[in-house]
């Protein structure tokens, strides 16, 4: 039976962290390449991660013979519905109630975002996996490895498209049918872009580390990581080149280093499972997910009572109240969940 990596829990805490980073806007008061870094560029990294992680345990599962499309599905869809009416009672009140928009549009909207782009903002995580889950378990079906094969070598190509209308999105301007697609049809491309652009090839990076795990097995830890600091130096270079030189920075959200820097980390933590951390692993991976969930409501209701209160919150404050806030919630509700089961859907 093989070993649990408790590494990727608690990195997958940091990670959640990270992306909270880019959602408050942190820094946004110092100079704008501060801000550009830490909050539009770095946290980017984590998307590959939680892709990346979620391939790999799933195609791993499914290439074993196991039949785990089902419970995976339900798992992700329970969670999904759950907090997604919990936004939508916030969407309801600030859209229907304060701002006056009509319910049926509202609704309908709803429906279709909940299909699309994501119920919410930041719940484009959801249509993207559980696409690329029924893609990945379609393909598995039909042709075996073979067909994960293909699909991984397609999602790499749909990730260079993304890139074509993201950061380099100067250079898809120019190309004839690629310029129509992210200019003329910017949103309808923006959901494609998530979830194949993006979360599909993400996704299957688990395929890529599954293949490479004999050759991540023998090879030492001082060269794994080192090619994890090359692969992220190369990523900032790459930054600083588009934005600081080009000042090609109109659409950061998909950058061609991110996909061999997700590879990279996932390699070493694979390489280190660290069963030490096992205790508090567990906790870890609980809280990353509600701190991803929750952030943006927290977010929300501390920018309402600042507006309310006249108070302008600055985003280094915003960030350790948003934090701090989560954390304490979410440790009552993993004391609250060993009594009330129903509770394990929020985390």
């Amino acid at each position: 039976m093989k070993q649990r990596n408790y590494s990727m829990d608690v990195f997958r805490f940091f990670a959640a962290l990270l992306v909270v980073v880019c959602h408050v806007d942190f820094m946004v008061e110092g100079p704008e390449a501060v801000y550009l870094f830490v909050a539009r560029f770095m946290p980017r990294i984590t998307l590959g991660f939680f892709f990346g992680m979620s391939g790999y345990f799933y195609l791993q599962a499914l290439e074993a013979g196991k039949d785990v499309f089902k419970k995976q599905f339900k798992s992700l869809l329970k969670v999904y519905i759950v907090w997604s009416l919990i936004y939508y009672m916030a969407s309801f009140v600030m859209n229907v109630i304060i701002e006056g928009d009509a319910l049926g549009q509202f609704i309908i909207e709803r429906i279709v975002f909940f299909l699309t782009r994501g119920s919410y903002s930041h719940f484009w995580f959801f249509p993207a996996i559980i696409y690329s889950l029924i893609l990945a378990t379609i393909c598995y079906k039909i042709s075996h490895k073979h067909g994960l094969k293909v699909l991984t070598v397609v999602s790499v190509l749909l990730f260079l498209l993304g890139n074509l209308g993201s950061a380099y999105y100067e250079i898809g301007i120019k190309i004839p049918l690629i310029s129509t697609i992210i200019t003329e049809h910017r949103d309808g491309f923006e959901v494609f872009r998530g979830i194949f652009c993006m979360g599909l090839p993400y996704f299957m990076i688990g395929y890529i580390l599954n293949k490479c795990e004999g050759w991540i097995a023998k090879t030492g830890k001082i060269k794994l990581f080192s090619i994890m600091a090359v692969v992220i130096a190369l990523y900032c270079l790459e930054i600083v080149v588009l934005s600081c030189v080009l000042k090609w920075y109109q659409y950061p959200e998909v950058f061609l280093g991110l996909y061999p820097t997700a590879l990279a980390i996932m390699m070493c933590l694979i390489k280190c499972p660290k069963p030490a951390w096992k205790p508090y692993a567990n906790s870890c991976k609980r809280m990353s997910g509600y701190v991803y969930y929750v952030h943006p409501l927290l977010i929300l209701v501390i920018k309402m009572l600042a507006g309310i209160c006249g108070v302008y919150v600055t985003s280094v404050v915003m960030y350790i109240a948003v934090i701090s806030i989560a954390l304490i919630s979410g440790w009552i509700l993993m004391k609250l969940n060993e009594k009330i089961k129903w509770i394990s859907y929020l985390l």
